[in-house]
Parts: structure tokens; C-alpha cells; sequence
């Protein structure tokens, strides 16, 4: 069994970070119910690369997730939607501060109709402050937020991550944040309000760099692959130019690494004998063991770190992960499947629990699939059939001419 079974999500959420949130919620076992304006729903549905129409965006963060259109404007929509709210647990979205609130469906309005709803909202600078009503983008956050200053090579400009971090971390923030108003919420009986702004939460993230700039006064800068305050800690380059991330800060492996390497008297080197002269002298230091690294096969050297413990990685690519054997004892690369049969690869839930099951294959809802089914528990079928078969032909239409550009 898994532990949100019973759990009833209202998701209007789009792009990555809110998905990101109820994701995490839908395969631990929650029903997350993906409430998409017509005619075109999330962006994401749009948004390449793709596999017979079906996007890899939706496949990674909408599965496990019922897709409903339903459009705030319209009153008699709306009345269906506050009618899902009397039994639903938790509502997330991230969009411009103020949305929700602009279409009477703000916490306030919410709480009075179910006094335990808990009510996520995640945007780019927060609900408060003088930015609250600017839009962001994941490389904005990673630009306003200091991020990108320390991101990149040493001496070079500043770079964004290779994945959106603004993003999906403050979408695991906002699940942690939900999760414990959830449990103040059946202990209460009363639900809370959560805000969440991206910029706060990288912000938060950079614990060393902001730490650091508040003691000694001088901003972090990027730093390449090395650690800002461990040496040596840092990728190497062996033979046929392979990476190998080598962790020997300790003075007993960074001993043993000398040892390894052949020259067992370079710890012994009055500038290297601790943790913090080899900081002092980190340049001389990574010179000498670069060149020592250079020649070695990058397997046999890694062999040669396990042996003693010290801690050290190949750097790999995607591609190589997909068929590592401790990715496929973990679980964690799994299936989308959409109702057309198409199966899109992506990665599994890295949260193992005791007693829940392992799961290779998730459902995958195209635009709007589920409307009918879901809203006929809160009104008449033919009323929903009523309002929604015109609103679900036109946007089939539209979408599918949106999507003729995707594979």
C-alpha cells in the first residue's frame, strides 16, 4: 500500500516546478487530479522532444496524474470546482502571484468551503516584496539568485546548471512544505497556506557560498569541478581524456592517494600536510597530481581508489547510466504509458519505502482524458457531457493542430 492513498490532489499546475510537487505525490500514491485550462492545457503537452505526439515533459512529470479541462472563468466550471474542493485534501499551483485569487479561487475563498484544504502556491519571487508580480523562468531564478555567480569554470563566465535545479528543487520544497501542512492539518483540522517563492528557495540552497560571504565578506566565484574548501576534490583527467571525480581531502586518504599514484612523499610536503595548507596551495597541488593522473586508465585507477576506500566516480554520460547495473537493481528507469500504447523511458522514484511495491509501468493521461470520469462525481453526467463533450471536441482539434510539429 502506498502511504497518500486516499489523497485527493487538485493540480493546476504547468511547466516543471508544480508538476515536479505532485508528481512526487501521484506515485507515493496520492490521486492527483491535473485540472488544464482548454483548449490547450500545459505547454508541456507541446514541448519536444516527443514520441508518437506524446512529449517526454508530460511523460516525466504528469504521469500517474488524471488530466480534466476545466476553465476558471466560466461560473458554471467554476461551481464545479469549488464542489471538488469540499472533498479534496490538497490544491497546488505556480502560477503569477495573485491568479488564483484574480479568479475568486484564492486560499481565503477555498478555506471557507473546506476549512483542511491545503493550499501550495509556487512562483518565481514569492506572494509578498516588490518582485512578487514579476514572471520567471528556472534560468531567471538560477540568475537572480545567485546560483549562476558560482556555477562554471574557474575564472570563466557564470553558467546555469545543465538541468532547471531552480525548478525541481522548489518543487521537492513545496512537497516537503505540503506534506508537513498536511500533517499539522489532521492534527488541527484546519489546513495552511504555503508560499513558495523559487528565488527563496535557491536562495536557501546556497548554504556555503551565502554562509561564507556573511563571515569574511568576498563572494563565492564558479570554481569549475573542485570543492570551494576541500582539496583535493575534484575531477581528473585520465587516459583518452576520461573524467574521474577523485574525494581524498582527509590527510589519511589523501596519503593514500599520493601512495596509489606512485609518490607516497608528496604528503609529505610541508604546503600539503593538511586539509588546510592543501586549501592554501591548491593550485600547486591539483597541478601535481593532474599530471600524475593523466596517464593512468581510468577504470584501473578507480579500481585502485575502492580498494582503499577512497572515494572516487567515473563521470558519466546519460547514456552510460541507462544500462548500469545498479540503475536497474534500483528501479530507476521506468515506463510512461499513454492510452495509445506508446511506453516513453523515464526515471523511476528514487524514494524506496518498506512495504511498497516497486512499480515498472506508469499511466500517462493525454489532454482533458479524464474530464468526464472525474467530474461526474461531483455533478450529473449529462450535465458534465452537457457543458464539457463541445469544450473537450474543440480543444482535440486545436491541440492536434498545435501538435503537428511534434514526432
Amino acid at each position: 500500500m502506498k502511504p497518500f492513498e486516499n489523497l485527493t490532489v487538485l493540480d493546476f499546475t504547468q511547466f516543471t516546478s508544480g508538476p515536479m510537487c505532485t508528481s512526487i505525490m501521484g506515485d507515493l500514491g496520492a490521486e492527483v487530479i491535473k485540472i488544464e485550462n482548454p483548449p490547450y492545457g500545459d505547454n508541456n503537452r507541446y514541448n519536444p522532444p516527443s514520441k508518437n505526439k506524446n512529449t517526454c515533459y508530460i511523460s516525466s512529470l504528469d504521469h500517474n496524474k488524471r488530466s480534466v479541462l476545466l476553465n476558471l472563468k466560466d461560473e458554471r466550471q467554476k461551481e464545479i470546482f469549488f464542489k471538488m474542493v469540499e472533498t479534496a485534501d490538497v490544491v497546488v499551483e505556480n502560477f503569477k502571484a495573485g491568479t488564483m485569487e484574480k479568479f475568486g479561487c484564492g486560499y481565503e475563498k477555498l478555506k471557507e468551503i473546506n476549512p483542511q484544504i491545503v493550499f501550495a502556491s509556487i512562483s518565481g519571487f514569492g506572494q509578498t516584496g516588490p518582485w512578487k508580480s514579476r514572471a520567471a523562468y528556472d534560468v531567471v531564478v538560477q540568475a537572480v539568485s545567485g546560483l549562476m555567480s558560482v556555477t562554471g569554470e574557474k575564472g570563466g563566465r557564470p553558467l546555469r546548471f545543465g538541468v532547471s535545479m531552480a525548478d525541481v528543487t522548489s518543487g521537492l520544497m513545496a512537497c516537503v512544505a505540503t506534506l508537513a501542512a498536511l500533517y499539522d492539518a489532521k492534527r488541527t483540522g484546519v489546513g495552511r497556506y504555503i508560499d513558495l517563492g523559487m528565488m527563496d528557495n535557491v536562495f536557501a540552497l546556497l548554504e556555503q557560498p551565502v554562509t561564507s560571504y556573511g563571515i569574511t565578506g568576498i563572494a563565492a566565484k564558479p570554481n569549475g569541478n573542485r570543492h570551494p574548501s576541500a582539496v583535493p576534490f575534484a575531477a581528473f583527467s585520465c587516459k583518452r581524456r576520461v573524467q574521474v571525480v577523485i574525494c581524498a581531502f582527509t590527510d589519511h586518504d589523501f596519503a593514500a592517494l599520493c601512495k596509489i599514484l606512485g609518490y607516497p612523499e608528496i604528503s609529505d610536503n610541508p604546503k600539503f600536510l593538511t586539509r588546510n595548507l592543501r586549501f592554501k596551495h591548491e593550485d600547486e597541488c591539483y597541478d601535481i597530481l593532474c599530471d600524475l593522473v593523466k596517464d593512468w586508465d581510468a577504470q584501473e585507477l578507480i579500481e585502485e581508489l575502492n580498494a582503499k576506500g577512497i572515494v572516487c566516480a567515473k563521470v558519466n554520460k546519460v547514456s552510460e547510466v541507462y544500462n548500469m547495473e545498479q540503475v536497474a537493481v534500483r528501479n530507476m528507469i521506468v515506463d510512461a504509458k499513454w492510452p495509445d500504447g506508446t511506453k516513453v523511458k523515464i526515471p523511476g522514484q528514487p524514494i524506496k519505502l518498506s512495504d511498497m511495491e516497486e512499480v515498472a509501468e506508469y499511466p500517462v493521461s493525454p489532454l482533458g482524458y479524464d474530464t468526464i470520469e472525474v467530474l461526474s462525481r461531483y455533478e450529473e453526467t449529462q450535465i458534465i457531457h452537457e457543458i464539457f463533450d463541445p469544450i473537450l471536441k474543440e480543444s482535440a482539434e486545436l491541440a492536434a493542430v498545435r501538435s503537428e510539429h511534434l514526432n
